[in-house]
């Protein structure tokens, strides 16, 4: 490397930056969040297939605080316009050390995780970044320019700067932690207004309407995964044997051999057999086991050719549901439940 290059990084480019195909996702929602993050990027043109990512800002909002920020330089790969430069202030000698936007990604992705992006005309900003980093964003994001023209309408235009100036929010412009914290000030005068009031109202109702269903999606995945372990009972289940699982699921239970009583007595009084082990004349499994081996187990006793059955659907068949602990039983699937997430 030489002297120059130690000195002022790379010798500014001089073709034009790497064409790169579109890359256009965006999920939407209309209403406000109160928890988000603001995204601002600065470019070395408007087209993100032919243009650079130059600079990314962005600052983390909890209950419209803010709490972190995360900026970045991103080297060009190709030559920076002087009519970029004079606008955004980026020349190459500021980006020259920067990263590349291959090893920015990783940082972005990180800090964003799956945050509501909120960005002024932020269609711009996903298209820059998703292109230019060659990856989808999928992150939900909300739109402060439309916002702000339902919440302060009978403006003459509603570019960022002319918001600056409506609402008195100093601060230098097309510098993206700068623009960040403006399209934050913009947001959050629209919420205080009565339109913005009720986009709020709405937003809380959506937040959580889509809460309920998230949990009732979780519980009906967390049950069908566990029921799917076990058979439905019918007559044939009264030729049986039970597969104990060890002295950590037996435990749990004041009355193991009262339970085992009561299988063997169901049967034999169902014109059944209680087997004490596998057996061929035998049609089902119970499996008095601990959560975590359903399962294993399962896979196993069904390819041997015999339903599986839990201890509480037997009993319940045959009439006697109060015999096991139930909330035992509760508990220790439950374990297992929490093992999937």
């Amino acid at each position: 490397m030489g002297l120059f290059s130690m000195l002022f990084g790379p010798q500014e480019r001089s073709r034009n930056a790497m064409r790169l195909p579109l890359i256009w996702y965006q999920n939407t929602v209309r209403e406000p969040p109160s928890d988000y993050i603001v995204v601002d990027v600065e470019t070395s043109g408007l087209d993100p297939c032919k243009a650079d990512l130059l600079e990314i800002g962005a600052i983390r909002y909890r209950e419209q605080q803010e709490v972190d920020r995360f900026q970045t330089y991103v080297k060009a790969t190709g030559k920076i316009p002087p009519e970029a430069s004079r606008i955004n202030n980026i020349y190459w000698h500021t980006v020259a050390f920067a990263p590349d936007c291959n090893s920015t990604k990783s940082r972005f992705l990180k800090y964003i995780g799956s945050d509501t992006l909120v960005g002024y005309n932020i269609k711009f900003d996903l298209e820059f970044l998703q292109t230019r980093m060659q990856t989808e964003i999928e992150n939900k994001s909300f739109d402060v320019l439309p916002f702000a023209r339902r919440v302060f309408p009978g403006l003459e235009r509603y570019r960022l700067d002319d918001l600056r100036a409506h609402l008195s929010i100093g601060g230098p412009s097309h510098n993206a932690i700068d623009d960040c914290i403006a399209t934050a000030k913009v947001l959050q005068a629209g919420i205080r207004t009565p339109d913005g009031q009720l986009a709020m109202e709405r937003s809380r109702a959506i937040q959580v309407r889509e809460a309920e269903i998230a949990s009732k999606n979780e519980a009906d995945r967390k049950a069908k995964i566990i029921s799917c372990y076990w058979d439905s009972m019918d007559e044939s289940c009264y030729r049986c044997f039970v597969v104990r699982g060890g002295i950590q699921y037996e435990s749990c239970f004041d009355n193991v051999e009262e339970i085992l009583a009561c299988i063997e007595t169901a049967c034999d009084q169902n014109g059944g057999h209680y087997y004490k082990t596998a057996a061929k004349k035998a049609s089902a499994a119970i499996l008095l086991c601990p959560a975590m081996q359903y399962e294993e187990l399962a896979t196993y006793w069904r390819e041997q050719g015999y339903k599986v059955i839990s201890p509480s659907d037997f009993l319940a068949y045959c009439g006697h549901p109060e015999i096991l602990l139930k909330g035992k039983m509760d508990t220790l699937r439950e374990q297992y439940v929490h093992s999937l997430d």
